[in-house]
Order: C-alpha cells, then structure tokens, then sequence
C-alpha cells in the first residue's frame, strides 16, 4: 500500500504451517501477504463493493484455518482459502449501517457476531464445509433473554 494509506487492521492465518497469509484492511482496500508481511498484494474479488473502497475490518477465524472475514462498504464478506475469493454474507435485515467489529469468541467457534451501530449485534453461523463457503450464509439478530 502506497504511504498514505490509513491502515485499520492486520489479521494473520495462524491456522497454517506452511506460508502463514496476512490480510491488512486499509483505506485503499484489502491486501493480502505471504511472505511475513515483506510484500502486499491487491485482494481483489470482494463482490459487490469496488476493490479500492476502504475495508475497514479483517480476522481470520481462530480455529478454522484459512477462513477469514472481511468489512468493505457496509457488507461483510467471508473467504475460505485464506482471502484469495470472497462471497458475500447475506445481511438482510440489518438496515443501512456498517459494522464496527466483527468477532469469534473461543466458546462458540461456528459463529461470527458482527456489532452494527443501532442495530446491535448479530450474528451468523460459519460452520466449515470442507473449505467451500456455505450454501446460504446470512446476518441474524441475537436475541436477548
């Protein structure tokens, strides 16, 4: 990325033992490394958002190697070979915010819970499908009880 760059995150794919990939969120988009960070390439692919938009969140998945998720232009995008493709995370429903974090907590590994300013927090199940993405994959509101 070029020194003007704003850089938002840096997320690495500690699930790997051969070539550990790093994936940068940025004001100029998303930048993938294999090389321990020595030099970045343009991820294109992010459908539905151009590839220069801001993205303004990335993490890997903590116990599903290669899996990693990414937020450009209020969408939320998954990949499952280590940021190479991306296919969009169905967020119907969750009105015209963008998320400010996304997460994975330890004790419940198949799900992503994303933080929508006004709308809360929701989440989506990311159970693993031998490395392909799943079918329908979709933003849900958690419930409070």
């Amino acid at each position: 990325p070029a020194p003007s760059t704003a850089w938002y995150g840096l997320a690495f794919d500690n699930g790997r033992t051969e070539g550990m990939t790093a994936l940068a969120a940025t004001s100029t988009g998303l930048f993938r490394s294999t090389d321990g960070c020595r030099c970045w390439v343009k991820a294109i692919g992010l459908q539905g958002a151009a590839d220069s938009d801001t993205v303004s969140i990335v993490l890997f998945h903590p116990a599903h190697a290669g899996e990693a998720f990414a937020a450009q232009g209020g969408k939320v995008f998954r990949s499952t070979d280590q940021g190479q493709h991306w296919l969009p995370v169905d967020d119907e429903g969750r009105g015209f915010s963008w998320p400010s974090s996304l997460f994975i907590l330890p004790e419940a590994p198949e799900r992503i819970f994303a933080l929508f300013p006004r709308r809360g927090v929701l989440s989506n199940s990311v159970e693993s499908y031998a490395g392909t993405a799943p079918l329908r994959s979709e933003l849900a509101i958690v419930g409070s009880r």
